[in-house]
């Protein structure tokens, strides 16, 4: 629909841009050849000049009202195809929204989590990068003293790490949350969310960008 209504906009500016200038154009065409200069004080000549000056004014009010019909015969058709186009992409949109299946959040959250998973896994890996900042994490987590979390693992490819935690129980989950390392590697963009396994552990896995690089936008609710 916004490329549809670009397009609209751009041929009406074009219309209006075409008609202006053979306007101009034509107006300096209507201006007669300058009349003779009239002698001083001659009456006549005063009368004759205001003559020539009325029917000039009267050649420029015909040629202004006949550029003015022209321009909007012209841009009429453009007026409306633009709004036939708005109009038509607006319908398709809000049919199209209505058509898809609502989605509950947990579906939703489901797919978030695959979206970055699918993001890690297809990457390519960076191995002088990867191998230095999968060290890096390990040493600012353990050095953080995060009582009740540890780290299981660490994977990082060309732009992205993921890492998964395992913690004591839900409040010591939350304390890590709360307190995330906020240095190098860790001062990027990133996601993360809790995993709740069957036998009650806690588990975190988080996905923390390359330095210079931002994740991928979620799907949207």
């Amino acid at each position: 629909m916004s490329l549809s209504r670009n397009r609209a906009q751009f041929a009406w500016a074009g219309l209006l841009a075409v008609g202006a200038f053979a306007g101009a154009v034509f107006l300096a065409r209507a201006y007669p050849a300058p009349a003779p200069r009239p002698a001083p004080g001659s009456g006549t000549a005063d009368r004759d000049v205001e003559d020539r000056l009325a029917v000039v004014e009267r050649r420029l009010d015909r040629e202004r009202a006949r550029l003015v019909s022209g321009s909007s015969a012209l841009a009429a058709p453009a007026a409306q195809a633009a709004d036939a186009a708005r109009g038509d992409g607006q319908e398709d949109a809000e049919e199209a929204e209505e058509a898809a299946p609502r989605r509950t959040r947990e579906e939703w959250a489901r797919d978030v989590v695959d979206h970055y998973t699918s993001f890690h896994a297809r990457e390519a890996d960076d191995p002088a990068w990867s191998s230095r900042t999968e060290a890096e994490m390990a040493t600012v987590l353990r050095e953080a003293e995060l009582e009740g979390s540890s780290l299981d693992s660490v994977d990082c490819q060309s732009t992205v790490c993921r890492l998964e935690l395992s913690h004591a129980g839900q409040d010591s989950q939350a304390h890590f949350l709360q307190h995330i390392p906020q240095q190098p590697p860790f001062d990027t963009a990133g996601f993360y969310h809790r995993v709740d396994t069957p036998d009650g552990a806690s588990r975190t896995v988080l996905y923390v960008a390359r330095a210079g690089h931002e994740l991928p936008a979620p799907p949207r609710l």
